[in-house]
C-alpha cells in the first residue's frame, strides 16, 4: 500500500495535457483536451473489452477440441 499510493497521486499525461492547454490557451481548450482524453480512454476500453471477449470465446473452442 505504501509503495502504490505515491504512484496513484502522481498526475498522468492526460492531466498534464489539460493543464498545459489551459495555461497556454483558455479554459475551453482545456475542456476540449479533457473530453478528447476521455473519449480516447473510452475507445481504448471498448476495444480491450472486445479483445478480451474474443479471447474468452476462442479459449472455449480450444478447450473443447
Amino acid at each position: 500500500m505504501a509503495a502504490v499510493t505515491p504512484l496513484t497521486l502522481i498526475p498522468g499525461t492526460s492531466f498534464t495535457l489539460v493543464t498545459q492547454q489551459v495555461i497556454a490557451g483558455s479554459r475551453a481548450d482545456g475542456v476540449r483536451a479533457a473530453l478528447g482524453s476521455g473519449c480516447g480512454l473510452l475507445v481504448h476500453a471498448i476495444f480491450a473489452a472486445i479483445g478480451l471477449s474474443a479471447l474468452v470465446m476462442a479459449s472455449g473452442t480450444a478447450t473443447a477440441s
